[in-house]
C-alpha cells in the first residue's frame, strides 16, 4: 500500500516542480483549474451532491471561476455575482 502511494506521489511531485519552476505560466494556470475541478468534485460529492451531473456542474463552474480569476478578469466574477447595492 504505502510502495503504492510512493510510486503516485513521485511523479505527480516530479510535475509540480515542473510546472511551478520551468513550464510557462499557462500550464501552471491550466494545472490549477484541473486540480480545483477534482477537487470541486470531491466537495461537491462529500456535502451531498447526489447525482453526478450535479456534482460535475459544480466542478465545473468552481474551474470556470478559478480560471477567470487566473486569467486577471476579476471584473467577470462581479457580473456574475450581481449587483453590489
Amino acid at each position: 500500500m504505502l510502495f503504492s502511494r510512493v510510486l503516485t506521489a513521485v511523479p505527480l511531485m516530479a510535475a509540480l516542480f515542473w510546472a511551478v519552476l520551468a513550464a510557462p505560466g499557462g500550464i501552471f494556470v491550466w494545472m490549477v483549474v484541473g486540480i480545483t475541478a477534482l477537487a470541486a468534485r470531491e466537495w461537491g460529492v462529500l456535502s451531498g451532491l447526489e447525482f453526478r451531473v450535479s456534482q460535475i456542474l459544480y466542478a465545473l463552474i468552481v474551474a470556470a471561476l478559478v480560471w477567470v480569476l487566473a486569467a486577471g478578469r476579476p471584473d467577470v466574477i462581479c457580473v456574475i455575482a450581481g449587483p453590489t447595492k
